[in-house]
């Protein structure tokens, strides 16, 4: 699993455009979320993961794609 989170890290941390810079920020929280659950299985843990999750999301989703290549 911290290879798939590496690679999914590593592929929106190459994307320059400033435009997509909160989706990046939630991809990292996401990912250290995810890793933070991992280690601890705590319910304040998976509580905030899923948070970041949906910050994740709610990003992507108000994220022009079509413009990250301008």
């Amino acid at each position: 699993i911290n290879q798939e989170l590496q690679a999914i890290g590593d592929l929106a941390n190459g994307i320059s455009s400033p435009k997509y810079d909160p989706v990046k920020t939630s991809v990292n929280s996401t990912i250290g979320a995810i890793r933070t659950y991992m280690g601890s299985k705590q319910d304040n843990d998976y509580k905030h993961m899923v948070e970041a999750y949906n910050r994740y999301i709610s990003n992507m989703n108000t994220t022009n794609m079509n413009e990250l290549d301008q």
